[in-house]
């Protein structure tokens, strides 16, 4: 089983900082309007984790546009899917993580059938080198999902995944996770063998980790960094200074991407320059959440919206979709964006604005 949305930060490595295979589908169903009425939404652990970092400048920012219905602008939600967490769009379909392992949706928004996958499948997916993948946290490897018939390579690594607030990434020729008791340790992986080829150190805290414009970048939310690593060496290149309990990231529109949840902003990262070009708000604090690029623009799952829509050539949020639905995930493919909302649970199609 899931761990209900994502425990964020394991105790045990937060005090030391301080101190010192597939089941049978399911019928598929259409898309349906959501349900007039809402369970109420979770407090669940999904909170912004504690900042232990120096402070940075305030962030500026226009204010941000009136929410829009989302099922008014268009969104449907997704009928007979249980609740599910994370998502990743790719191969033909969308993917999502659930209780029962992960869901396959196709691109019309009909749920296809439910993927067992041993080990508990944790943190956000990627897709790369023409499959799924996901890390296993309660038995420290990774999956991999062939898009084609939904089978399951399973394959271990030598250090522990500690939280399941991480991502996994594919790209830049390896797969690639953050591990180790103290969160220390970057995993470079075969995609083909699901071996590991190399450990590289990180600074202890690294938790998410997102592949693309000849990198690999990790986010540190106790120090508020992104690490920029060569994917070849394996040695931090950069390091750059983002924001309060920095947690997730994309790569994508040019950019990297990290969304702060304490901050309730997103950094947009020059990759050439290794600097922030922009710090934009996207509401309140965030709870959970999750960012994902894709259709000419950056997409926020928050707390105080369902999803906002930043521009990446203006850098700030032109469209923000209600209403509020606690704590999720966010895609973009397959001619739409997919928001997930576990605490209700819903999860949306919006066709590509």
């Amino acid at each position: 089983m899931e761990t209900p949305r994502r425990a964020l930060v394991n105790i045990a490595i937060l005090a030391s900082l301080i101190a010192t295979g597939c089941s049978a589908g399911s019928a598929s169903a259409p898309i349906s309007p959501a349900p007039t009425s809402t369970a109420p939404l979770s407090d669940g652990p999904r909170s912004p984790i504690a900042w232990v970092g120096p402070t940075p400048p305030p962030s500026a920012g226009p204010t941000l546009p009136a929410s829009v219905d989302i099922a008014s602008a268009g969104g449907k939600a997704v009928a007979g899917l249980p609740s599910v967490d994370w998502l990743v769009a790719g191969g033909g379909a969308i993917w999502a993580t659930g209780d029962a392992g992960i869901e396959q949706i196709d691109p019309s928004g009909h749920r296809l059938r439910t993927i067992a996958i041993a080990g508990e499948p944790c943190g956000a997916m990627d897709f790369g080198f023409d499959a799924v993948w996901t890390t296993r946290c309660s038995v420290s490897g990774i999956a991999r999902i062939n898009p084609l018939d939904a089978s399951v390579t399973l394959g271990a690594v030598d250090v522990q995944i500690p939280d399941s607030e991480t991502s996994i990434a594919a790209g830049e020729g390896a797969v690639w996770l953050v591990g180790g008791t103290g969160s220390d340790t970057l995993v470079k992986i075969d995609p083909r063998t699901l071996k590991t080829i190399a450990t590289f150190p990180v600074p202890p805290g690294s938790v998410a980790a997102r592949a693309g414009l000849h990198g690999v970048w990790i986010v540190n939310p106790l120090a508020g960094t992104l690490e920029r690593v060569d994917p070849a060496t394996g040695m931090t290149v950069a390091t750059i200074p983002v924001g309060r309990s920095a947690r997730f990231l994309t790569v994508g529109e040019g950019g990297v991407w990290v969304m702060n949840q304490t901050d309730g902003t997103v950094v947009h990262v020059d990759p050439v320059a290794n600097a922030v070009v922009a710090t934009i708000a996207v509401g309140s604090p965030i709870d959970g959440g999750d960012i994902a690029a894709g259709g000419g623009a950056v997409w926020v799952r928050g707390t105080s919206s369902l999803v906002a829509r930043i521009d990446p050539a203006v850098d700030r949020v032109t469209v923000v979709y209600g209403p509020p639905s606690g704590s999720g995930s966010v895609a973009v493919g397959e001619g739409a964006v997919w928001i997930s909302a576990h605490d209700v649970p819903v999860t949306w199609r919006l066709p590509m604005p």
